[in-house]
């Protein structure tokens, strides 16, 4: 029985070697959205490594050590920016160097937006947008070499937008994942940044990217059939995260609960937005898996007003390469089931 397991054994040892063997570059990726399209982009050559855990959110996440183990054996390691991964600062700058680190933030082609005022959240103007999709589709258009060639230009004209967002009290609002359209530009990106660090897979890494975009696109395409019927219907959510989402399908939010997710927010915020409901005739609050959801149940306690859950980081995905698009799907399900036909 020993003699004959052992060669079992030796065999799955050989296996396992040489599929380390081939894994040509290691790759870490902060959050589920961004592990998803990167996964995505490296399907058929290594899936990259997961840093913040299911159900975990970004914002005040203590990094554990299989994640500090998984970011010293990297080669390329992606993250939105320092203002969102703020868990991730201090470790990659103890880091020994040998990884890149890519902001995603900076992604050329990307649509940034502002951090907005609580108090002020008005509908977004499309004045400037008509501009931006108008670069976003020449960008589109163009295959990976010719992104390199434009890269300059872009990046400048993105450091000028970049002049404007940081001139605003709040800075840039991080959660661009959540605009297909700015997927798509990371998608790019990434695939850019692989095929700098590992030119023998290019082909792969180019003809996935094309795809996944394709199935981005169409992804839109379908989010906006779904969302156009709620689109005048105000609600609450529990922190600004949606930004980017509500601005790409014209959805109308009316406030946030909570000013930094990671304090309590306070009794004036919460009569801000108990007032807010009451005034806008607001029938929908929408709550996220990882926060706890008293203060949502506390403030839709009137008959006319439903709590959904939504979640921008991915929390119940299972798939790497296909959880970008579960997480969208599920997000504009919840979107339609909490703002659809209002009491």
């Amino acid at each position: 029985m020993l003699r004959a397991f052992l060669p079992a054994v030796l065999a799955l040892t050989l296996t396992a070697g040489s599929a380390l063997a081939e894994a040509r570059i290691r790759v870490s990726a902060s959050i589920l959205p961004i592990h998803s399209l990167v996964a995505a982009v490296m399907e058929g050559v290594a899936e990259p490594d997961l840093i913040l855990p299911p159900g975990a959110s970004p914002h005040g996440y203590a990094l554990r050590p299989s994640g500090a183990v998984a970011l010293s054996r990297a080669d390329v390691i992606f993250r939105v920016g320092p203002e969102l991964e703020t868990f991730l600062n201090r470790p990659l700058a103890n880091l020994s160097g040998k990884a890149t680190v890519v902001d995603l933030i900076k992604a050329p082609g990307l649509l940034l937006l502002p951090v907005r005022d609580n108090d002020a959240f008005e509908p977004h103007e499309h004045e400037d947008e008509h501009e931006h999709e108008h670069g976003h589709e020449k960008h589109g258009h163009d295959d990976l070499e010719e992104h390199a060639d434009h890269e300059e230009h872009a990046d400048h004209d993105r450091h000028e937008g970049h002049e404007g967002h940081d001139a605003h009290e709040g800075g840039t609002d991080p959660h661009v994942w959540l605009d297909p359209r700015n997927a798509i530009a990371i998608v790019r990106h990434v695939a850019h940044v692989l095929i700098d660090n590992d030119p023998t897979g290019a082909d792969l890494y180019r003809t996935n990217a094309d795809r996944t975009v394709e199935r981005l696109k169409a992804l839109e395409v379908d989010m906006a059939g779904r969302l156009v019927a709620v689109a005048d219907h105000p609600f609450v959510v529990f922190h600004d995260a949606y930004q980017y989402f509500e601005n790409r399908f014209g959805l109308t939010a009316a406030g946030s609960i909570a000013i930094n997710p990671e304090i309590a927010p306070g009794a004036r915020q919460i009569s801000l937005i108990r007032s807010r409901i009451a005034q806008q005739h607001i029938h929908c609050v929408l709550a996220e898996p990882q926060f706890n959801s008293a203060i949502i149940e506390a403030l839709a306690s009137d008959d006319h007003v439903r709590v959904g859950v939504i979640d921008p980081v991915g929390t119940t995905t299972r798939s790497a390469s296909d959880g970008f698009f579960g997480m969208m799907d599920r997000m504009a399900t919840g979107m339609v089931a909490c703002l659809g036909n209002p009491g």
